[in-house]
């Protein structure tokens, strides 16, 4: 982190690549995975459980990536927290501050009636005051960076590593290794249902940023970017918006 307060990205980047890398989502099949030498451009197999979305088995745990939290992190998560119902602050197993130290990792238990794991995300993060998630982390395959216990805000540590929840991996595992993590839910019904304004009522405003700071060496996701409404991307929608209104 003071790497990364000078201004050091490098350095911090470095150093963040050396702590412990977690998946909690997912475990994965056997396959043959294709390495290729750098030198002699050889090809060799090998086996085994390789991080690969399209060879994941979704365990049901759902993880929250909170980047660029401005002020006290720990204070934005007390406050978050205190919004939910006493049912959703079950869910919840892990939270912890990133290695940078300006953002929040939350691992939760997914609900496959609310919908895939960028669903679950969205869902809380509107029950907890429209916390912004990094929308990158709806891939099967993504991890996670671990940093030190005194970063640890709350662990439930039996439920963590013992929890399997099948129906989830069920419902979802074929479309995931099809490629289809992106959200299924109607993104601007669910918004208004908890009482905040549409993507296209919200262009206008200003938005805290999104972004994959924390995440942004381990393997993307595909973009949400073409998410549409009734049949129109959200990007055509503001587009439009955005030149009716002036902008």
């Amino acid at each position: 982190r003071e790497a990364l307060e000078k201004g050091d990205k490098a350095t911090y980047d470095r150093k963040k690549k050396q702590l412990p890398f977690v998946i909690f989502i997912a475990t994965y099949e056997e396959w043959d995975k294709v390495f290729v030498n750098k030198e002699t451009h050889e090809e060799t197999t090998k086996k085994g459980c390789w991080r690969s979305q399209e060879h994941c088995r979704l365990n049901g745990l759902c993880v929250i990536d909170y980047d660029h939290i401005e002020g006290d992190v720990r204070k934005v998560w007390d406050e978050a927290y205190a919004k939910l119902s006493e049912e959703d602050k079950q869910k919840i197993l892990f939270v912890y501050v990133t290695p940078s130290g300006h953002g929040l990792k939350v691992v939760f238990m997914a609900d496959p009636a609310i919908g895939n794991l960028i669903d679950n995300q969205i869902v809380l993060s509107l029950k907890m005051g429209e916390l912004n998630p990094d929308k990158s982390c709806s891939d099967g395959s993504r991890g996670a960076f671990l940093t030190t216990i005194d970063d640890v805000i709350f662990i439930d540590k039996e439920k963590l590593i013992n929890y399997e929840n099948e129906a989830f991996g069920k419902k979802y595992n074929e479309s995931y290794h099809a490629g289809k993590s992106q959200c299924t839910i109607d993104v601007d019904k669910a918004r208004a249902d908890y009482g905040y304004p549409t993507a296209v009522q919200a262009a206008g405003e200003d938005q805290q940023p999104v972004s994959g700071g924390d995440g942004g060496d381990v393997r993307d996701a595909e973009p949400l970017m073409e998410l549409s409404f009734k049949g129109m991307p959200y990007s055509t929608i503001i587009d439009e918006w955005w030149q009716q209104n002036g902008g």
